[in-house]
């Protein structure tokens, strides 16, 4: 993995941020200021970016490449717009990240620092810090969503039965 410095407003051009949805909206002045807590990592292709179960104080948002996150060796999913979002977790609770996040092909990434942006942003940047917030809320009520989707897709085909009345998925007993 390769980092840069912290970034500065001059960097918004240099990275194109100013087409990922959260920068979109926002004033190039508050963008700069969140941009000093900011680094831009890259990763070759393999390479793990997050670890289930080893805490980070990182935050990501996807600026090139391809990702997948794996729970307990099955994918989850594959990340590859720019501007998602990955590694929030840290932002809502002290709890290590449940999946590990690869790096499919060479990625760069947003990195955000989030022990830094603590003490940066309750120094005065707080329009920012409130749409930056808002918008990580919104993306989990996203994600709920979905997962909730594909649980009820799940238990649709575990429950199922045939016109008898008998389930289509036969489990194992313990009676050994």
């Amino acid at each position: 993995m390769e980092r840069t410095h912290y970034l500065k407003q001059t960097d918004i051009e240099r990275y194109h941020l100013s087409d990922i949805p959260l920068f979109a909206e926002i004033s190039t002045e508050y963008v700069g200021q969140f941009l000093s807590v900011c680094q831009v990592f890259s990763y070759t292709a393999h390479e793990k970016i997050l670890q289930q179960g080893v805490k980070s104080s990182w935050v990501f948002i996807l600026l090139s490449g391809k990702l997948r996150v794996v729970c307990n060796d099955v994918e989850i999913t594959v990340i590859f717009q720019r501007g998602d979002v990955f590694g929030e977790a840290p932002l809502v609770s002290a709890s290590a990240p449940s999946a590990d996040v690869v790096a499919l092909t060479p990625v760069k990434c947003l990195a955000i620092d989030t022990i830094l942006m603590r003490q940066v942003h309750t120094k005065g940047n707080e329009i920012f810090s409130m749409h930056f917030y808002q918008f990580i809320i919104k993306l989990l009520i996203r994600r709920l969503g979905q997962m909730s989707e594909e649980l009820a897709m799940v238990k649709s085909i575990f429950y199922a039965t045939d016109d008898d009345g008998n389930p289509l998925i036969s489990l194992p007993t313990n009676d050994g």
